[in-house]
């Protein structure tokens, strides 16, 4: 525990410092690397036609993290949606990457490969943004300092490694999880008034809209919107009052704003493909999406579909993955509370339990539809497997455990950013 000797004096200085040499830590893997085409040539093609001949200086770090969906982001940014089988990837990166391109060439600064550039310092502000917005919500529902350190010091050594650094959709997507979680959370604190509670559950709706613009599993977070919404329509309905009227109206606007980030785009491609002529057997659907069909046509994205014998080996690199979020989940969810001086109260008991549903949840769509390789860079935006190993540090009969923890997920970003800069699979 010597690593956290200074969080009661420095615990945000401690993390920034802390953030810092993990991010040199993994860069330098990446530019240890050999910078070839790897799985693909797809990295060198694209930097070649979007930026001519390469600068050596420029794209050693810039090719190494611009691999696999980082490419689809950065063509998105700099071209838009060409082809159907980008509409895979959220709408919130590419669009990011573009506005801090235009707002950095509107200052006179050009310079090669500066979209993946863009995304780089995306991800690696927002990831930083997510450990000290996960410092404060821990701190919040425990008020315990050490806990809320040592479980951020987790997330910035979370083994999404270098796809937190690349222009990737993980670390815009956690900080907004985690703001709005956050926001959720403060609503519940004794003397707020009922305009302001109101106003933060909508504000907690409308980061979550923007974080499922980014990755569509920011829509498992809406489930804390429908618990509420079940809690507050059934308190209105026993005790009818003005301010109860103001709680369910929040709750479901904030819901409906979290929901708006998966339906947005979606319009988006329906005028593109389907108005005023159906130009794609999708448009045909009840519910035309054109994410679920592309996940499905393009991607093969389905329940058990991953289930093969070929796809073993990348289910025996997410076991370790799916058992932490599985066994982590379901302890907290049986305690309703993180192992602390004292306990939570109700609005937060109920907040704890249903992050750790939520986390459990995505664990089983992982194991039984997704692409299960995911699941390790996924996880970095659920807070609650964090707590379960910073809770075990903080116990001598579960230390051992939260150290074995932390050995594997240094060991997995390690080796993953050697394999993820040399463009070679498991992405």
């Amino acid at each position: 525990m010597a690593l956290f000797a200074e969080y009661q004096s420095r615990p945000l200085r401690t993390l920034v410092t802390l953030f810092v040499a993990w991010k040199a830590f993994l860069f330098t893997v990446a530019l240890s690397t050999p910078n070839k085409n790897g799985y693909d040539t797809s990295t060198s093609l694209l930097f070649e036609r979007l930026y001519g001949s390469s600068s050596p200086i420029a794209s050693a770090l810039t090719t190494r993290l611009t691999r696999w969906d980082a490419i689809y982001y950065v063509h998105a940014a700099k071209d838009g949606y060409v082809y159907e089988q980008e509409w895979a990837f959220g709408t919130g990166v590419a669009l990011s990457i573009r506005y801090l391109t235009q707002f950095i060439q509107s200052l006179g600064v050009e310079a090669y490969g500066i979209e993946p550039l863009a995304g780089i310092a995306i991800s690696n502000v927002s990831h930083l943004g997510s450990v000290l917005a996960l410092y404060k919500l821990t701190e919040v529902l425990t008020k315990d300092v050490k806990l809320s350190f040592i479980s951020s010091a987790l997330s910035i050594m979370s083994h999404g490694g270098l796809f937190l650094s690349s222009p990737y959709g993980e670390g815009p997507c956690s900080l907004l999880c985690f703001l709005a979680v956050l926001l959720f959370a403060l609503r519940s604190q004794p003397g707020r008034s009922t305009l302001r509670r109101c106003a933060l559950v909508i504000a907690s709706g409308a980061l979550l809209g923007l974080a499922t613009t980014i990755r569509s599993n920011g829509l498992s977070y809406g489930l804390i919107f429908a618990v509420e919404a079940v809690q507050t329509g059934l308190a209105f309905l026993q005790q009818p009052t003005a301010a109860g009227f103001l709680h369910v109206a929040a709750t479901v606007v904030g819901g409906s704003l979290a929901g708006s980030g998966i339906l947005i785009p979606q319009l988006a491609a329906w005028s593109l493909y389907c108005y005023p002529d159906a130009l794609r057997p999708w448009c045909n659907n009840t519910l035309p999406s054109i994410y679920t069909f592309v996940q499905d046509y393009y991607w093969d994205v389905g329940f058990l579909r991953y289930w093969t014998l070929n796809q073993l080996p990348l289910f025996i690199v997410a076991a370790p993955t799916l058992l932490l979020l599985s066994r982590s989940g379901w302890d907290l969810f049986l305690a309703g509370a993180i192992p602390t001086r004292g306990a939570p109260n109700q609005s937060h008991k109920t907040l704890i339990m249903t992050l750790a549903a939520i986390q459990m949840t995505m664990a089983v769509l992982a194991l039984t539809t997704y692409h299960v390789q995911i699941i390790a860079r996924v996880a970095s935006g659920y807070p609650v497997w964090y707590w379960w190993i910073a809770a075990s540090l903080c116990v001598d009969k579960t230390r051992a455990k939260g150290q074995m923890c932390i050995m594997f997920m240094v060991m997995y970003a390690g080796i993953q950013g050697a394999l993820y800069s040399s463009f070679l699979p498991p992405a």
